[in-house]
């Protein structure tokens, strides 16, 4: 029997899970979670990623049981990285990608390249927490570390380095660093100058479906367990977009989490001018594909919602939240799910609501239930406003999709095709996990086509369909939604 590991880290957790082929479908066997805390020394913000290496050792020897030959894949978030020396040792704690040190960083960035033009030559747009901006930081500071640096390792990368003794980068996590050309394929170097970054640090890129080496002697021993350590597709985003039966080019993927990260798989970058100031993005995808998307926050704000619920003594789970929510409420009030004073933690988030209601005169609301409504509702407008962005540069956006862990939320679900117009066809909780195992069997079958493994993805994965209910009503609610937006920026 030939089975496959995969260990897919987020920002508050990690979980890894064991799965085979069997008739064409995918079998997981078993799951295993364990935390993810960051470390907050007051004067830093810093990633634990002794405790997520040793989680994962801990995985591995917890499934030595299943008897056959195994290998593992890691995916995790983006643009996070490890420094190393030429002896291979760390040269400082990994950073938390939202360390105070990157705040003011960005307008620095840009005054050495111009924001169009680095996306032109990119296809990203940078956010402080790229890896860009943060190594920007180092030269910007004058600090010396980047001249002791023999090699950068992103996490996935870094962890697989850890297992193996083997340095490797992959495509699709460094696509997440603002680093890449375009084409997703090459360093750009003409970035790294101008940025006065030491080119060397930069690894050879390797596509998904390349072997890192055997596991360690002492891991091996340490363990029990002795497998292959397998480049997957290791931006999670990217593992998630490869799980979805049936994707094809110009078909829509909405993935919702904590976040959302929407958008279409397609053959090359789009870089093109309306792409730009709609604030679309491009990265790497599995098999030399590229991803344009876009993402923004969405889950996170019910979270600070039932966070400042606790507050006022009221410990709803999330289930209770969603619950509240009016099947049939389309008439608003709306937020802006990308307002950053409402993307601020802590605070009333309540009070947070209505001072945007107030400032876009809009009615202010009270009850809770109107709360869920309106978070709801603004975050399906928000997705309608991008997916007009996505037909406006060419994609059909024919079929669409939602995976990841916020399709559990059915109401959202319903209301997102309410207020879309058309059917959404939604599932897959453990996207990235499932993309993640997928890959590894693309390798132990000796795959050739991305088809393949989508066709596998059918045969596992059910998806439910949800029809739109009162297209007039939210067609006309919609456009009173991007009047308010519009206003709200001037």
């Amino acid at each position: 029997m030939k089975y496959a590991i995969a260990v897919d880290l987020g920002a508050s957790s990690g979980k890894m899970a064991i799965g085979h082929l069997e008739k064409d479908k995918l079998v997981i066997d078993e799951y295993r979670n364990f935390v993810n805390r960051p470390v907050d020394i007051g004067t830093a913000l810093y990633w634990d990623v002794f405790s997520l290496y040793h989680s994962v050792l801990d995985g591995l020897m917890f499934f030595k049981k299943y008897d056959g030959t195994k290998t593992v894949g890691i995916d995790t978030w983006g643009a996070t990285f490890g420094l190393l020396d030429s002896k291979g040792r760390l040269l400082e704690p990994v950073y938390h990608y939202r360390d105070r040190r990157t705040v003011d960083v960005m307008e620095k960035l840009y005054k050495n390249i111009d924001e169009k033009m680095l996306f032109q030559w990119t296809g990203c747009q940078c956010n402080r927490t790229y890896t860009l901006p943060q190594l920007y930081e180092y030269v910007i500071e004058q600090n010396p570390i980047l001249k002791f640096t023999s090699k950068l390792l992103l996490l996935p990368d870094l962890l697989g380095y850890f297992l193996t003794g083997n340095a490797l980068t992959e495509t699709t996590i460094a696509g997440t660093t603002g680093l890449l050309e375009k084409s997703m394929d090459k360093w750009s170097e003409r970035v790294i100058e101008k940025y006065e970054l030491p080119r060397t640090i930069f690894g050879t890129l390797e596509h998904s479906g390349v072997s890192k080496g055997r596991l360690r002697k002492d891991v091996i021993v340490d363990t029990g367990a002795d497998m292959e350590v397998l480049t997957v597709a290791e931006h999670d985003s990217a593992s998630a977009v490869l799980a979805i039966p049936k994707l094809k080019e110009g078909d829509l993927y909405i993935s919702i989490g904590t976040n959302i990260s929407m958008g279409v798989e397609t053959s090359k970058a789009n870089t093109s001018d309306p792409a730009f100031y709609s604030g679309l993005k491009n990265t790497a995808g599995f098999g030399g594909r590229t991803i344009v998307y876009r993402d923004f926050s969405a889950c996170w704000h019910l979270n600070e919602f039932i966070r400042t619920c606790r507050g006022e003594g009221k410990n709803y789970s999330f289930e209770q939240i969603v619950g509240m929510a009016e099947e049939d409420a389309c008439t608003g009030p709306w937020i802006d799910v990308e307002d950053l004073d409402l993307c601020k933690a802590g605070g009333n988030y309540k009070e947070q609501i209505n001072l945007f209601l107030s400032r876009t005169n809009q009615k202010g609301i009270s009850e809770d239930y109107e709360f869920v409504n309106c978070i709801h509702q603004s975050i399906a407008m928000k997705v309608k406003h991008y997916k007009e962005a996505f037909q406006e540069i060419g994609f059909s956006c024919g079929s669409i999709y939602a995976i990841s862990g916020g399709t559990n939320n059915k109401k959202l679900m319903q209301c997102i095709s309410d207020v879309l117009g058309e059917e959404l066809n939604a599932g897959i909780p453990y996207a990235s996990l499932n993309g993640n195992l997928l890959a590894q069997i693309y390798v132990q079958e000796g795959m050739t086509e991305i088809h393949e493994l989508r066709g596998i993805a059918g045969n596992s994965f059910e998806l439910r369909k949800y029809l739109p209910r009162n297209r007039q009503d939210w067609h006309e609610n919609y456009l009173k939604y991007e009047e308010i937006m519009r206003h709200s920026a001037l």
